[in-house]
């Protein structure tokens, strides 16, 4: 299970929603681990271009992607939440970015 966000124009993002993990099956309470996905910080925005980090906790992860002028779907290294490395979605050459958005993996 994975949340898609995506922004067509200006993406302006404060932060992004908990996620509560629930099993099928009941389970003791010090089994039970919420996700955390702190503030997105969007450090790289161009018409080539499109990422950044998302705080949180790992297992949770997160990857930013674009969609480019040619149809490519390209993504960004997914990361644990909380990794400062960062994930970038990147247009090839003469080509520019059509989409742009990132997706949350709850583990």
């Amino acid at each position: 299970m994975f949340t898609k966000i995506a922004a067509k124009a200006a993406l302006t993002v404060a932060g992004a929603a908990s996620v509560l993990a629930v099993s099928a099956a009941p389970a003791a309470a010090a089994n039970v681990t919420p996700q955390w996905y702190g503030t997105v910080h969007v450090t790289v925005d161009t018409s080539t271009k499109f990422g950044g980090i998302i705080d949180g906790n790992g297992p949770d992860s997160y990857r930013f992607w674009v969609y480019c002028s040619n149809g490519d779907f390209k993504p960004g290294v997914t990361r644990w939440a909380g990794d400062q490395r960062g994930s970038f979605g990147t247009c090839p050459s003469g080509t520019t970015v059509t989409d742009k958005g990132f997706d949350l993996f709850p583990a």
